[in-house]
């Protein structure tokens, strides 16, 4: 049976003191997936103590197949598939105890390619 390599990145650009987040799970996620299996893929983020902050998103890079099934969502709002290069989105605002997260749902129907997504995820009111 082949596997396809997937890698699912969030990028944290602008590492500053000014960030109003944290990963709680790792930011960067690479797997191989059986071609005729959905896949869930998830990272999670929290906001600093005392701090609430709304989370953005963008794709910036999405080699993904074309034929491949999926879509992705954020804390508050699922997207309805795998958008492209520009797509931009924003999560519910995350307090307290509130976890944002990332999900990628994935069916590569058959396909054995090789795929890459990446996305930058960035607070909104700072997103320098």
């Amino acid at each position: 049976m082949k596997y396809i390599t997937l890698g699912f990145f969030a990028l944290m650009l602008n590492m500053g003191f000014s960030q109003g987040f944290i990963w709680i799970t790792n930011d960067t996620i690479e797997t191989n997936l059986d071609p005729n299996t959905t896949v869930q893929l998830r990272m999670d983020q929290m906001a600093l103590p005392n701090d609430t902050v709304t989370l953005g998103i963008e794709v910036i890079y999405n080699d993904l197949p074309a034929s491949w099934d999926g879509m992705f969502c954020v804390y508050g709002s699922c997207f309805g598939s795998i958008h492209p290069v520009g797509f931009t989105g924003q999560m519910m605002p995350i307090y307290d105890s509130l976890v944002g997260y990332i999900r990628l749902t994935v069916y590569p129907m058959g396909g054995t390619e090789m795929a890459k997504l990446q996305m930058k995820v960035f607070d909104v009111d700072n997103p320098a």
